[in-house]
């Protein structure tokens, strides 16, 4: 495993950009009320936009790529919202 990195945001975005060089991302949201943390991707497929998917309080996913993770973005809508975030190259 290479390097890790961690952070945890609430009323912000992160994005993940090929140029970070990351391959796996874990997001858990961990608000300790009934708020959803956002993840949207930017790939288009089959000529569909990408929409976003929300993660409830509690739920986590990890994704994972054998290239760098590109165009994805976690946002948490507000300071209640907090996304906990485990990167690694």
């Amino acid at each position: 495993m290479g390097l890790v990195f961690t952070k945890q945001i609430s009323n912000s975005s992160f994005v993940l950009n090929a140029s970070d060089g990351v391959r796996q991302v874990s997001i858990k949201n961990s608000s300790a009320s009934a708020v959803n943390i956002s993840i949207t991707g930017t790939l288009p497929l089959n000529g569909l936009t990408s929409a976003a998917m929300n993660l409830a309080q509690g739920d986590i996913v990890t994704i994972a790529s054998d290239t760098p993770i590109d165009g994805l973005t976690i946002t948490s809508g507000s300071a209640s919202a907090l996304a906990d975030i485990v990167c690694t190259q």
